[in-house]
């Protein structure tokens, strides 16, 4: 996919995942107030809002009928001119008063021969069938593209949701273990370790928020 066309996926989807304030943990489903955008919705939006497949289609539609005209003869044309047109004298700017004014009108045709129509027609064919084919992988790499762009955006913030819950659970866990210290079933080995473990993880956490910002 060329890369124009990957910058526009991408940029629909940022731009529908910054108006949102928090993320579906479920990848598949669909969107609902106040949260961002799921999936299906964020790839059904990018190809919606994709200008790049209008803009293929109709060259599909141009170079199919560029094509049936390369088969055919080509259009008539028909001119018109005006030799010894006076400017300057007592007949200036008249068609009718110098007897040396003339006008003129050409009508011209040309006739290919009709095996060169019939290969033009064919090339034209082949030509607008590449065409057809650069739109169906337009309709398929955008999809792709899209989702892909989803993925960078949801998988940081997911695994932080997930450091954050830890986190909440080292501290749940430390705090366990204080009371069971302070009730003679737990030693003052246990109460470092788990004050460590709640350290640790809510230094990844930071580490985690710091790389998305």
């Amino acid at each position: 996919m060329c890369r124009s066309t990957r910058i526009l996926v991408t940029a629909a989807w940022v731009c529908a995942a910054v108006v949102a304030h928090a993320q579906d943990p479920n990848p598949s489903s669909a969107p609902t107030a106040g949260r961002a955008l799921g999936l299906d919705e964020a790839v059904r939006l990018a190809v919606d809002k994709q200008p790049l497949l209008e803009a293929q289609s109709a060259a599909v539609a141009s170079a199919h009928q560029r094509a049936v005209a390369d088969a055919q003869l080509p259009d008539p044309k028909l001119s018109f001119g005006v030799q010894d047109f006076p400017i300057d004298t007592r007949t200036a700017y008249s068609l009718r008063k110098d007897d040396f004014t003339m006008t003129t009108v050409d009508l011209m045709q040309d006739f290919p021969r009709a095996q060169k129509r019939r290969l033009r027609g064919e090339r034209g064919q082949r030509e607008a069938e590449m065409t057809e084919q650069e739109l169906e992988a337009l309709r398929l790499s955008i999809p792709r593209d899209a989702g892909l762009a989803w993925v960078d955006v949801w998988w940081p913030e997911r695994a932080m949701e997930l450091a954050r819950a830890t986190a909440r659970d080292a501290d749940l866990q430390a705090q366990a273990v204080e009371i069971a210290y302070r009730t003679g079933r737990a030693t003052q080995a246990d109460v470092l370790a788990a004050r460590v473990d709640f350290q640790v993880v809510g230094e990844n956490c930071r580490r985690g928020l710091r790389r998305l910002i």
